[in-house]
Formats: structure tokens, C-alpha cells, sequence
């Protein structure tokens, strides 16, 4: 997103495309700057018909620069098929697979967290140092719903916990979550609301939900949808961006190394990451607003730390983490004096 932003303040008349995946396209229409927006599967990019119609859809805008953040086979070969004369990507070892034989430019980035390498792939373009701009707009029906569901549970504040992770080995206990939300009560009067996606999310939601009412005993949470506050309450299902909407009214936001924490960072949020896997200077929520933790770094490849086990997570204490929590209240922030445009 910062990067879409710099190339629209460098080029205020330019024509600007995103291809995405058809998962994340609704957060990616939210994006003012965008005058279109493509989508792509990957069986698409697997059948040679689907891409010759990719390739014609792409050669019809007469692209003059294609530029590949992702840095793999399935966003490098759009750009080769889409006939821009020029395409900038990430150089070897940092774009994978057959993806840096596609590009023009090959950019050897020297930052460490990845919003900092993806602006970097504007130097060739004599664009340095940009400024860091997400620009999620809000959207107005998904915002509806939320405020209304806020009210229906009378929920003026409260934190967000998200228990779910793309990686098995990025989960955090549902029973810690539970601790850091039964403090978050006790000590601030802040109830806690857990977003989910999916039956295995939800079922983690609830025994975050059910622990949460065995500790703290008559301070009996509310129940969900339409409930009236309490210590945890469990979020509706929602769409990307309903959960922006969500996440920009929220006072804090707590949860492991995964799409949910970026986003809310990217919507002005306060946060606190927890991480196992990962290197909070790669892909730490973006800014000093936010803490990261972490015990210790579960090293390996890609696809080791993918399908390791938990432990590194698991090191994280609710007692970090709740004080990390105390760290971020004390200063104060609050959802109404934050912008709705991060």
C-alpha cells in the first residue's frame, strides 16, 4: 500500500492497476489512488488458456512499468505477460523461484522490514526515501454494520485479540489469551472482543471466551452478537473491510505475526505482536506506536519455521504480553482521535 501511494505522488496523471488475488481484493479497492483493480487465481495462472487471456486483458492497458513486491513465480509472470518494457522486482535471493529471469530492473534491497524493501523497488525509478503512507480508506457500508453491532453490545471501547495465524507454528494459546483479557479487565476495564475466521478460529474464540468467564468468575462476559459489554465478547463474521472497520475503532490490538495485526497497525491501531517464527525487524506492525515480542527466533527455512511446532510462541508469557499491554494504554491513545484514513 505505501507503495501504491508513492508512485501515485510521483505520478499524479498515471493510470495505476493492482493485480491481487481475489482474496484480498476487497481491502485492496479501498485504496483512493487505484484506478483499477484486477483479479487472479492461481489455477488461472496455471492454465495456458487463462493465460493467454490474462495476457491480452494486461497487453490492452498498454502498461509502461510493471513492479513485483511479492517476488515469486505467480506475481512475476503477470508482469512479464502484461508487456510493460519495464519491470522492477527484487533481486536473487530475495525474489525467489523463477521470478528475477522476468524483470528488467533487479533491485538488492538493504532494509530490513519488508514495507521499507518494497519502497526501496522505486529507486530505479529516482524515487528515494518516499513517505510511508498506507491510506486504507474506510469503507462506508462495512463501517454501517460495525457501528452498529458496537452499539447493539454496547461497546464503546476495547481490544482486539486475534488467536488465528496463516502458520500452525505462529498460534499463541487460547488460555494466554485469556489471562491477557481477564487482565485487560481487571486492571483498565477494557473488554476484550475476538475476531475469527472460519469454524477452527471461531472454536478458538470461544474457549478464550469460556476461560475468560471461569477466571474471572460473576463478571460474567457477554455473549456475542447483541450482547451488552463485558470482559471478552466474541466478534461477528466479518468481511476485510468490515474487520479494517473494526480494527480502526479499537483502542488496542493484540495477536501473532499475521494479516489481522498488519492491518490494524495499517489503520493506526496500537499493537502488540507476538512473535516465534519471524523477525519482528522484517515484518514487525510498522511504526513505534506499536511493541513487538518475542522470546526466542525458531530459525530455519521457510518451510521448516511453516511446519514447526509452537514452542517459540508459546515462550511468550501472558505476563509480557499483558505488561506490553499496560505499556501501550498508558499512553493513551484513543480510536476517536486517530484519523480514518492510516
Amino acid at each position: 500500500m505505501p507503495l501504491v501511494h508513492a508512485l501515485r505522488n510521483e505520478y499524479p496523471g498515471a493510470y495505476l492497476c493492482w493485480l491481487v488475488q481475489p482474496g484480498g481484493a476487497s481491502l485492496v479497492r479501498l485504496l483512493p489512488e487505484l484506478d483499477e483493480v484486477l483479479t487472479v487465481t492461481r489455477s488461472q495462472l496455471q492454465s495456458p488458456w487463462q493465460l493467454s487471456v490474462i495476457r491480452r486483458t494486461l497487453q490492452d492497458r498498454q502498461f509502461d512499468l510493471a513492479v513485483d513486491p511479492q517476488g515469486l513465480s505467480k506475481s512475476a509472470l503477470p508482469a512479464w505477460l502484461s508487456g510493460a518494457p519495464r519491470r522492477i522486482g527484487f533481486a536473487r535471493g530475495q525474489a525467489r523461484e523463477v521470478a528475477p529471469w522476468l524483470y528488467t530492473d533487479r533491485v538488492a534491497a538493504r532494509s530490513s522490514h519488508v514495507v521499507d524493501k518494497c519502497l526501496e523497488l522505486l529507486g530505479p525509478l529516482g524515487i528515494s526515501q518516499p513517505q510511508v503512507r498506507f491510506g486504507l480508506r474506510l469503507d462506508d457500508q462495512a463501517g454501517s454494520q460495525i457501528e452498529r453491532f458496537l452499539q447493539q453490545a454496547q461497546l464503546d471501547q476495547y481490544a482486539v485479540l486475534n488467536p488465528g495465524a496463516g502458520w500452525d507454528s505462529k498460534l499463541w494459546p487460547a488460555s494466554s489469551y485469556a489471562e491477557v483479557a481477564c487482565h485487560l479487565w481487571q486492571r483498565h476495564r477494557l473488554a476484550s472482543l475476538v475476531v475469527w475466521s472460519g469454524r477452527r478460529e471461531r472454536d478458538w474464540a470461544e474457549q478464550i471466551r469460556g476461560m475468560a468467564v471461569s477466571q474471572l468468575g460473576s463478571e460474567r462476559p457477554g455473549a456475542g452478537r447483541g450482547s451488552t459489554a463485558g470482559p471478552v465478547i466474541l466478534a461477528p463474521d466479518t468481511s476485510l473491510p468490515e474487520l479494517a472497520a473494526l480494527l480502526a475503532r479499537a483502542t488496542l490490538f493484540v495477536g501473532s505475526d499475521t494479516g489481522p495485526l498488519h492491518l490494524a497497525a495499517a489503520v493506526g491501531t496500537a499493537c502488540v505482536g507476538m512473535y516465534g517464527p519471524t523477525l519482528p525487524a522484517h515484518c514487525g506492525p510498522y511504526g513505534d506506536q506499536h511493541v513487538a515480542l518475542q522470546a526466542y527466533y525458531q530459525a530455519g527455512s521457510s518451510r521448516e519455521r511453516r511446519g514447526s511446532d509452537n514452542r517459540a510462541m508459546r515462550a511468550i508469557t501472558p505476563q509480557q504480553t499483558a505488561a506490553a499491554c499496560d505499556q501501550l494504554l498508558e499512553r493513551g491513545q484513543s480510536p476517536s482521535s486517530r484519523e480514518r484514513v492510516a
